[in-house]
């Protein structure tokens, strides 16, 4: 074999770790099921102190993903989407 197929063949059969980003490329996100629980345990209302609107609800995590919060029905709460954005 050359020198060109045996550098060919090691780069083919090299083991390759996992990207790290790979796994977090996007946040997770409440099922339907907890969507819906949420809202209704929530009135259907924002609950950002004052606020009671009760259209273009989001979910927001308490403790956002990126800084070790989790996708869980303790962390999560429904807010309009102005005191969403707000937050950010």
């Amino acid at each position: 074999m050359d020198v060109a197929t045996e550098i060919a063949l090691k780069e083919l059969t090299k083991v390759r770790a996992p990207r790290a980003t790979a796994t977090k490329s996007r946040a997770p996100t409440p099922t339907p099921a907890m969507k819906s629980v949420l809202m209704k345990n929530a009135g259907h209302r924002c609950q950002e102190r004052g606020c009671e609107a009760e259209a273009y609800l989001q979910v927001d995590h308490v403790i956002p993903v990126a800084r070790g919060g989790r996708t869980e029905m303790r962390n999560l709460r429904p807010l309009c989407a102005a005191h969403n954005r707000r937050k950010g």
